[in-house]
């Protein structure tokens, strides 16, 4: 039983759930709604039982995780499913449901669960901060959070490979990208049109945040993508172990080598300087050559049983060393090339920090990961 399962059998769930509830029918504060009773059904008058998100809507607010957005007369309410959610919206229904123990309560009414998803890795402190956790959720930031949350649930769509393109792929922030590429393969969000548009930058409504939650909560009522399975290509740490039982070796950097593994050293070509790789440990796996100022990946041979044939790898291959599949990154200041995932490991492990500020605009870090932007009073993430 999964632990979103196991969450929907704690007695606590319906007290919290009712209470974000409450929260989310906040999206209209001219409205006072009271808290519905767990056993009251209510239906809505400006929902169609033939529209897309009508199942999701039911199940969601059936469970108390949504609300209406009026007090109901004779069972009868509205659900306005196109007004907009905020980012403490999305997030606090997401908290309450996987910890009922969590109140309301803090600076203001969201902060509570703003630290609760901080410290389950939900969310990072430094995401959202461009204009704050009040501003509207954005498509690609919802994709963000729920895909979290589903590889917190041990989901792992990387396993596949998607015959989806996106045709305004290029319009997703590079940080969201795998995210929504994810959210895709995994079926819990789908695109805005039949071609499979994303919209990354669009606002969720509530209808999108029902529907997204209810198609995490229940895979069952996913719709399945056409995807390929991966045998070879990415899973040489789980298939083929043997390749990495190795002593370690030296080799140019660029040129062909076998997968890297820590220990091996990387004479780097700027200036001849051996680097030897070290490896950074987390609970998800092993990261390779973090910040370390050469290129480990570009030239790695890797022989593919199936086809007979060895493959080389460069930028924008599939970073198949990895559990989850992302593309290989080439970072022109690091002179490093990573998979998405090692980039994020980067990324947490280079922030400057809150309290810390930049001298001027433009100043970058002298890791070369991060840029200060005087504006808006913010380092501005620049790696992979």
């Amino acid at each position: 039983m999964n632990i979103f399962r196991k969450m929907m059998n704690r007695r606590g769930a319906v007290c919290a759930a009712v209470a974000a509830a409450a929260i989310l029918s906040a999206a209209v504060p001219a409205v006072s709604v009271p808290s519905l009773a767990a056993e009251e059904t209510v239906t809505f008058s400006d929902l169609s039982p033939d529209k897309w998100y009508y199942d999701g809507i039911m199940k969601m607010t059936e469970m108390g995780l949504f609300k209406g957005t009026s007090t109901p007369v004779d069972g009868v309410g509205t659900f306005s499913p196109d007004i907009e959610m905020s980012r403490a919206q999305f997030i606090s229904v997401c908290v309450i449901y996987l910890y009922p123990e969590v109140k309301m309560g803090g600076v203001k009414w969201y902060s509570n669960y703003i630290d609760k998803a901080l410290e389950a890795g939900i969310i990072h402190d430094y995401d959202f901060t461009e204009g704050g956790y009040d501003a509207p959720c954005t498509r690609e930031e919802m994709a963000y959070i729920v895909v979290n949350m589903a590889l917190m649930n041990g989901e792992k769509a990387s396993k596949l490979v998607g015959r989806l393109e996106i045709p305004d792929n290029f319009e997703i922030d590079s940080y969201y990208r795998w995210y929504v590429k994810q959210a895709m393969l995994l079926g819990i969000i789908t695109g805005t049109t039949a071609e499979h548009h994303f919209s990354a930058k669009n606002t969720m409504t509530r209808a999108q945040g029902a529907t997204v939650l209810y198609m995490l909560l229940f895979p069952e009522k996913r719709t399945p993508v056409a995807t390929e399975p991966i045998d070879t290509n990415y899973q040489y740490y789980n298939n083929y172990r043997a390749d990495l039982d190795r002593e370690p070796v030296t080799w140019v950097e660029g040129e062909r080598h076998p997968i890297p593994i820590a220990g091996d050293t990387v004479i780097r070509k700027s200036d001849g300087k051996p680097i030897r790789i070290d490896a950074t440990c987390d609970g998800k796996g092993e990261h390779l050559g973090l910040l370390q100022g050469v290129d480990i990946w570009s030239g790695t041979e890797r022989y593919i049983p199936q086809t007979g044939k060895t493959s080389v790898t460069s930028e924008g291959s599939a970073s198949w060393f990895k559990s989850e599949v992302s593309e290989f990154t080439f970072n022109e200041l690091r002179t490093e090339m990573h998979s998405h995932q090692d980039w994020v490991k980067i990324e947490e492990l280079s922030f400057p920090g809150r309290d810390k500020k930049g001298a001027y605009d433009g100043e970058i870090t002298p890791d070369g990961m991060w840029e200060w932007n005087q504006s808006n009073e913010r380092w501005e993430w620049i790696g992979g």
